[in-house]
């Protein structure tokens, strides 16, 4: 036998105000993610319309293909750094989940099932064991009439554009930060040949100058300034074997490899010339090039984020209504089972809370004060950053210009006279003073390429432009 409670809904129009306030919080949901345009936020930053730079060539992210590039960026991109940002980013989303659901209808289910003894007098007469059990279904939905909770969910997609942006940026220094260690290493290890052959043209320079003082050829001076000059290049072989172990270690590091793991394969890419840097193409306006850098669009997203959890702060001050059902039946075990249906509507209304909630408003809104000026600065960072590296690959492609020149010079003479040396005209003396200048000057002309190269990814990743080593790719 079973008795509905006293004064209890009936299911039908329970199931009714379940299906208005499904209907209400639909909408809310549907409505709490406003889509984000492609351009830049307002600022009190100044966007110029075109750079306060000379009409200048810049690097772009497209180099003749290399295999050993290709492979050592593959690794970066399942490296720590890349899976830490990925992390915030399922971090983000899920938060994302959790406010999205702050819109939705919540149900909980409560099954019971109890045995006890009865006490005399307590229980139907004869009754010595009471079996006992009751099952409920209990359904809450948040109206937002306030629209705090709305707030709170299109924040949470902002952060989730946030971490993306992020892991973009990553990416992006990443993949440039390995490319030019990749190009170090390579200098490096070029550099330690050449240093080699310098030691051992110096090193014959001394030999044949201690012959001629011997014979009375060559003065003390002579063969104190030929040792000093051996000296002087062997010290300097340290530092270069130390810059090219400390480059492959630290592009180890950042692809999250063993020390060592690259060894063979950036020995094999030294031996044959050095690969070409970062293609060239034309500057983009600025706009363009903020629109595009994951900072400036990860500031945006914190400047939106902040500003709409300052909004859910101000509106939880605000009266809040929710409504709830009850489905349940009960069955006590000494009286009639009896089903229960209810449902309510609850106005929750903050009236005294010694400022909290206040306190709480105010805080989100300094924040969003704080995530303006953020973006501010970074876009005047940004501007900045452009700016910088273009000037500095403008000032290593002259070195490296001069450099080069240089080093063709230095090879001409050397030609010359290893041709006069040939024909009688000059001494083996000469011909090992010119082959040092030589190398002398490719050593420096290394060094400039390597800083030219550097320079060229920078600016890649400050127009974040992709840096990769596929002719193919774009």
């Amino acid at each position: 036998m079973r008795a509905r409670a006293s004064g209890a809904a009936s299911p039908r129009s329970v199931v009714a105000v379940l299906a208005a306030a499904l209907l209400l919080t639909g909408c809310a949901t549907a409505s709490g993610s406003p889509q984000t345009g492609g351009g830049l936020a307002p600022s009190s930053t100044q966007v110029p319309e075109r750079w306060p730079l000379p009409p200048m060539p810049v690097a772009q992210a497209r180099m003749p293909a290399d295999p050993v590039l290709a492979g050592i960026l593959a690794d970066i991109a399942v490296g720590p750094d890349m899976a830490a940002a990925r992390a915030r980013l399922l971090e983000a989303e899920a938060g994302l989940q959790v406010a999205r659901s702050a819109l939705a209808p919540s149900a909980t289910l409560t099954a019971n099932a109890a045995r006890g003894t009865a006490q005399p007098g307590f229980g139907p007469p004869g009754a010595g064991r009471i079996d006992s059990r009751s099952v409920a279904l209990a359904l809450d939905a948040p109206l937002d009439i306030a629209g705090s909770n709305r707030a709170r969910a299109a924040a949470a997609t902002a952060r989730v554009d946030l971490a993306a942006a992020e892991a973009e940026r990553i990416a992006l220094v990443s993949r440039r930060t390995g490319a030019a260690l990749y190009r170090s290493a390579l200098v490096a290890r070029q550099q330690q040949a050449l240093i080699a052959d310098a030691v051992a043209v110096a090193a014959e320079t001394v030999r044949l100058t201690d012959i001629r003082v011997a014979a009375g050829l060559a003065s003390g001076l002579e063969q104190a300034e030929a040792r000093e000059a051996l000296a002087a290049i062997r010290a300097r072989q340290p530092a270069i074997t130390q810059a090219a172990a400390a480059a492959q270690f630290a592009l180890e590091a950042l692809a999250g490899q063993a020390p060592g793991t690259y060894g063979n394969r950036l020995e094999a890419a030294a031996a044959g010339p050095l690969p070409a840097g970062p293609g060239l193409g034309l500057l983009d306006s600025p706009a363009a090039v903020l629109a595009r850098r994951p900072d400036v669009r990860a500031a945006q997203a914190a400047l939106r984020a902040a500003g709409l959890d300052a909004r859910a702060a101000e509106r939880e001050r605000w009266p809040s209504l929710s409504l709830s059902a009850l489905l349940g039946w009960t069955d006590p075990g000494f009286a009639a089972a009896a089903d229960t249906d209810s449902i309510g509507i609850a106005l929750l209304a903050p009236v005294f809370d010694f400022g909290r909630l206040q306190g709480l408003a105010r805080a989100a809104g300094a924040r969003a004060e704080g995530a303006a000026a953020d973006y501010a600065g970074t876009l005047a960072r940004a501007m900045q950053d452009v700016a910088t590296e273009a000037s500095r690959l403008g000032q290593a492609q002259a070195a490296r210009a001069s450099q080069s020149a240089a080093a063709q010079t230095a090879s001409t003479r050397a030609r010359l006279v290893a041709d006069r040396q040939a024909a009688g005209l000059s001494s083996l003396i000469e011909v090992l003073r010119a082959r040092a200048n030589l190398l002398e000057a490719q050593l420096a002309e290394a060094t400039a390429l390597g800083e030219e190269a550097t320079a060229g990814y920078a600016l890649a990743a400050a127009l974040a432009l992709p840096v990769t080593a596929d002719r193919n790719q774009p």
